[in-house]
């Protein structure tokens, strides 16, 4: 039960720091400085039935090599399990990408500390951008 909790409080932070009337503002391009990686490019495209969590790990693990920003590039919800960002990555989820954290207790870590749906290890310079969403199913 404490894994569903945490993230019915992931949606709850994210309700409570979006402001009531804010004025639409244009999307964010994604930061600048090294590679980009096209998460399309490494076959993960939107669904909310099928997991894209190999896809999305791929376009991680190889953006971290070059200290690159991995690009979620087409709009919509990814269904995903834990992602590890590690060493100098970074994860630019534009306005209109969602990121979905799938409710499978094998697609995570074994143990309560390792559950994180963005899971950033040993990390130099690792960030996350964008007006993107991150949610619970």
């Amino acid at each position: 039960m404490p894994f569903l909790t945490a993230l019915m409080l992931l949606g709850l932070i994210r309700a409570a720091t979006a402001p009531a009337d804010a004025a639409p503002r244009p999307p964010a391009a994604a930061p600048a400085g090294g590679p980009r990686c096209l998460t399309s490019a490494y076959g993960a495209l939107p669904s909310t039935t099928s997991s894209c969590t190999s896809a999305l790990q791929a376009a991680i693990d190889d953006c971290a090599i070059r200290c690159g920003t991995v690009v979620v590039d087409a709009p919509g919800a990814y269904l995903t399990a834990s992602l590890r960002l590690s060493g100098c990555v970074r994860l630019h989820l534009p306005a209109g990408v969602a990121l979905l954290a799938g409710t499978r207790r094998s697609d995570y870590g074994p143990t309560q500390p390792d559950w994180y749906l963005l899971h950033f290890v040993n990390c130099s310079s690792c960030g996350l951008s964008g007006e993107g969403g991150i949610d619970g199913l």
